[in-house]
């Protein structure tokens, strides 16, 4: 299963966009030009906890309310016919995908109600973009959401905490981990953390990013950093 495109219209900044898609995507950008507005689009096809207060007026593209949001993403599912993603689709999805097919299509479609002051999301699937048939769902829990489990990070969430709050979850049993296995296991990290900032991508990948602040920033002095660390062991 391979994400290949997503087309957004009139939600929230963006008008009219589409964008090619890979299962590994890094969203580099100033602030307030939709980042977030971004993942908001992918959370509303496939988080049902997000989709489930429906969309407000300040989600319609320039809270136009009289246009329809309209959210479409591409899924390749030719990479591998005994792929386990690829094979829950086909049992997802049913009837309404032919053996031979190739591309699917999640479809989000919102009209604001006047009355209740929401749009209520509407999704669809198939193999036919133009012609996509409605999603079986109960109540605002739609037959996809069974099959797609989004986790989201906030930006602002301290990553170091967040994993020493899970890692003492994992290891939260006394005989779980020794002391000895838990200063092999930071031992191990460490390294990991070493040979990550050593990676020839990591290093270009910093480069480009000082080269694109640059063009923002006329400061002789200005300094990108970047590093990817994990967390030890407490």
């Amino acid at each position: 299963m391979i994400f290949k495109e997503l087309t957004i219209k009139n939600f929230r900044s963006f008008e009219n966009v589409k964008l090619e898609l890979t299962n590994r995507n890094i969203i580099f950008g100033l602030n307030d030009i939709g980042k977030t507005n971004l993942l908001a689009a992918i959370r509303f096809l496939l988080d049902s906890k997000f989709r489930s207060n429906g969309l407000v007026d300040s989600d319609f593209y320039n809270k136009d309310i009289n246009k329809e949001i309209n959210i479409i993403l591409k899924i390749n599912i030719s990479d591998d016919e005994d792929n386990d993603d690829n094979k829950k689709i086909f049992t997802m999805m049913k009837g309404a995908i032919p053996s031979e097919a190739e591309d699917i299509y999640i479809q989000l479609k919102s009209v604001f109600d006047g009355e209740s002051l929401i749009g209520l999301p509407n999704l669809f699937w198939g193999v036919n973009k133009d012609n996509l048939e409605a999603i079986p769902s109960s109540q605002s829990f739609f037959e996809l959401d069974k099959y797609f489990n989004v986790v989201y990070i906030d930006s602002s969430i301290k990553l170091e905490d967040t994993f020493k709050k899970y890692s003492r979850e994992l290891f939260k049993g006394e005989s779980s981990i020794s002391e000895k296995e838990r200063n092999q296991l930071n031992v191990h990290i460490k390294n990991l953390n070493t040979s990550v900032g050593q990676l020839n991508t990591i290093k270009l990948f910093e480069k480009d990013l000082i080269k694109e602040y640059k063009k923002f920033k006329d400061d002789k002095n200005f300094k990108v950093s970047i590093r990817s660390e994990v967390s030890g062991v407490k």
